[in-house]
């Protein structure tokens, strides 16, 4: 009985891990709501995440913000769009870390635009 016991504890925890959404799920759904294009790709074989009509999208966990800017930044750029990050998270996270871009956006006048999805 004891040797099944982490059998079942490491079953639990595989099932759990499959139920966590990954980045892909949330721009997906995102990106649909928005009518955007779900991983636009560039010439030099970089994807935006979603591309709209006026915005330049690049999801990314909350506390990979830094890297959200510099992608969503270059892509605009790309495309003469807004740059924008879209940041997943709890509303901890989203709050902490958007206050971060928007510090930068505001200092240095980048107009980008933060977007949360609350997971």
């Amino acid at each position: 009985m004891l040797k099944i016991i982490p059998i079942v504890l490491l079953f639990i925890l595989s099932v759990d891990s499959y139920a966590k959404k990954n980045e892909k799920y949330y721009q997906t759904i995102h990106c649909n709501n928005l009518n955007g294009e779900i991983e636009y790709i560039l010439e030099d074989k970089t994807r935006i995440d979603c591309l709209t009509e006026n915005n330049a999208i690049e999801h990314d966990w909350a506390k990979k913000w830094a890297e959200c800017v510099g992608q969503a930044l270059y892509y605009g750029a790309k495309k003469e769009k807004i740059p924008t990050c879209a940041l997943i998270g709890t509303k901890k996270e989203l709050d902490r870390h958007s206050s971060k871009i928007k510090l930068i956006s505001d200092h240095y006048n980048l107009n980008i635009k933060i977007l949360h999805i609350e997971k």
